[in-house]
């Protein structure tokens, strides 16, 4: 596991997996020497094959069908991953699940060797994208359920279809009709949705429910409700609540934040965004403000939050803000009163000097997070520009960043989108990419010697 670099007196060592993304042969993925760089970057060889695991075309697709991955979820109680990928059949896109092992191995059990196409209708693609499309997951009665929300075309506007699944990857028939759900037009957006911005799973009242926001005409978002058992659907009337913004927010992550309770961050304009929605009393507590920087910054947004145990509410976000002296900033603050008056403890500028422009957060890649409570005093970011940089979580000191083209001249790990990983330590798994044209998922082993003190 390339890890002879790891032994000294008066060294501790962390250990972490990261599935990032891959360029090149799974052969020379394979290769890769874990003492390379600074922090010891190689291909897990204990993930799928080399460290990839392929995206399978589904049996029923079109043998041309392009695969593109839509999210993917981990199955706390029984193991494994699900993922979700849109490929086409008979030229008409469809949603097709598979299921891996810990391991990445493909589940060639579960479904049609692995995958399975469910009975739902075409989802409505955002600009030609699956912006509209999220997969969640959470459990119930202690076993595990996914939910896969999506937005589905219509007139004059959007609606917001709901699938609820068991592990086993059929539908919960005690959910909606068969499992499934159509929301109505919420009455707070008589026009229409726009698209789905995020999704979420929390507990309301000791019921599973799945917070969906979609974005509604006049810088609306709109939250609803989907109860997780019983014969109830999306509570769009009566359950469903619209918050009115300035600027429409812009929604990158959505994370529990307990019973009742989710989180969610990006950005509203060029101001960081976050809010707290309560789905117990359908009420949005929500703050905009911007990183500090060094003359001033035209620009910030969030692009992911975790709650450290024993930070007493303090939270630690990922995000970038533009600076007026920098350039484009990439950075990892520990943020204290995150929703009435956000301020930073310590904050790092992992990247400086970027070009793009955060505020329309199109031509900037997101962020990524790795962090775990079981090694609380280290966080790693991987930064627009594809560098992997590790954080001392006690006061935002940085390690030596690693390109991640240090991998090798063949091998290299791509940016993956922040919607597309799970972290389960000591193994981050998310969507990459094999040249050419090759999706699946990628294992990058992560290691490191730190100093007493660091870890």
């Amino acid at each position: 596991m390339g890890m002879s670099n790891m032994i000294g007196t008066g060294l501790r060592q962390w250990v972490g997996r990261a599935v990032l993304g891959v360029g090149a042969s799974i052969a020379a993925a394979g290769s890769c020497a874990a003492g390379s760089n600074p922090i010891g970057l190689a291909f897990d060889p204990g993930f799928g094959t080399g460290g990839f695991a392929a995206l399978p075309r589904h049996p029923g697709a079109d043998a041309a069908t392009t695969i593109t991955p839509i999210g993917i979820v981990h199955l706390d109680a029984s193991g494994g991953y699900v993922s979700a990928t849109l490929q086409r059949a008979n030229n008409i896109p469809r949603i097709v699940l598979t299921r891996y092992t810990e391991s990445g191995q493909l589940d060639t059990g579960w479904g049609n060797g692995g995958s399975q196409m469910p009975a739902l209708p075409s989802p409505y693609l955002d600009s030609g994208t699956v912006n509209a499309i999220r997969l969640v997951a959470g459990s119930e009665s202690g076993q595990d359920i996914f939910y896969v929300a999506f937005s589905l075309p219509g007139t004059p506007g959007y609606s917001v279809a709901v699938a609820k699944f068991f592990a086993s990857g059929a539908f919960d028939g005690n959910f909606g009709f068969g499992g499934y759900a159509v929301s109505a037009l919420p009455v707070s957006a008589p026009n229409g949705l726009r698209e789905l911005r995020g999704a979420a799973f929390t507990q309301v009242f000791g019921l599973p429910v799945l917070v969906v926001v979609v974005a509604a005409p006049n810088n609306r978002l709109v939250f609803s409700r989907a109860h997780g058992s019983g014969t109830a659907a999306l509570s769009d009337q009566g359950g469903g609540s619209s918050i009115v913004f300035g600027n429409s927010p812009n929604v990158l992550q959505m994370r529990t934040n307990g019973p009742n309770h989710v989180e969610l961050v990006g950005n509203s304009g060029d101001e960081a965004f976050y809010g707290d929605y309560d789905a117990g009393t359908l009420s949005l507590a929500s703050r905009t403000f911007r990183f500090p920087c060094p003359g001033g910054t035209s620009a910030s947004a969030i692009d992911a939050l975790e709650r450290p145990a024993g930070w007493n509410g303090d939270v630690l976000v990922m995000g970038r803000a533009a600076c007026i002296s920098l350039g484009t900033v990439a950075v990892v603050a520990r943020m204290r009163d995150i929703a009435t008056a956000p301020s930073a403890v310590w904050l790092a500028r992992t990247e400086t000097g970027g070009v793009c422009v955060p505020g329309g957060l199109n031509l900037c890649p997101q962020v990524m997070l790795a962090y775990s409570d079981s090694y609380p005093n280290v966080a790693i970011t991987m930064t627009p520009q594809n560098k992997l940089v590790p954080v001392d979580t006690a006061d935002g000191s940085l390690l030596a960043a690693t390109p991640v083209n240090a991998l090798g001249p063949d091998s290299y790990a791509q940016h993956s989108s922040y919607r597309g990983i799970v972290f389960r330590y000591p193994r981050l798994v998310g969507f990459g990419l094999q040249i050419p044209a090759v999706n699946g998922l990628a294992g990058l082993f992560v290691d490191g010697l730190f100093i007493d003190g660091f870890q």
